[in-house]
């Protein structure tokens, strides 16, 4: 009985020790990549832009996913990350942000006001809001908030986008102007 005992208690010990840690990104993702998901956007203008991921690619070693205009995604622990054809890949939003967190989603050359001088500045967005609840025409989703600064020459002003858990960007505007909404009127998750 006491050697049952010892053997239970040992077997107890192991699998309460095992690491059953999950990846953030694969339980509640920035956005739901998988080929076939589609989200469609209108903007100010009436215009409509679709991103439909149409396949999996692999890259040095990880898997990302592929819109019709070859941009590619990838969520990650950090987050969710952005590839667009022929630039850098971006951090874009956090998984499991809080108020005050920043994502620094690359660098730009910008020019000086008033000078001929070029300086290479950060674009760095905040998390300025959890769960704020945002209804568009897809629907009414909880987001995190995050407020991207102007660089010195951006005719937007600060930039505010809306993440929504397991959808992706829901909707962002620019607070300087009216224009230059996008904003989620559809999406499809296979």
């Amino acid at each position: 009985m006491k050697r049952l005992l010892t053997i239970t208690a040992l077997f107890l010990m192991i699998v309460s020790g095992c690491d059953r840690s999950v990846d953030p990104a694969a339980t509640h993702p920035v956005m739901p990549l998988a080929v076939g998901n589609r989200w469609i956007y209108q903007t100010d203008t009436g215009a409509r832009d679709t991103i439909e991921i149409v396949r999996a690619v692999a890259v040095y070693g990880e898997i990302w996913y592929e819109s019709k205009d070859s941009t590619r995604y990838i969520n990650r622990t950090s987050g969710l990350w952005v590839w667009p054809r022929r630039q850098t890949a971006a951090h874009v939003a956090l998984h499991s942000p809080a108020v005050g967190d920043t994502v620094i989603q690359g660098y730009a050359l910008v020019l000086l006001p008033g000078t001929t001088e070029d300086r290479t500045v950060p674009d760095i967005k905040t998390v300025v809001g959890l769960d704020t609840m945002i209804t568009v025409p897809a629907g009414t989703f909880a987001t995190d908030t995050y407020r991207s600064e102007p660089f010195f020459n951006s005719r937007c002003g600060s930039r505010i986008e809306h993440y929504g858990e397991g959808v992706g960007l829901v909707e962002s505007y620019c607070l300087a102007m009216i224009a230059e909404r996008r904003t989620l009127i559809e999406y499809r998750l296979k």
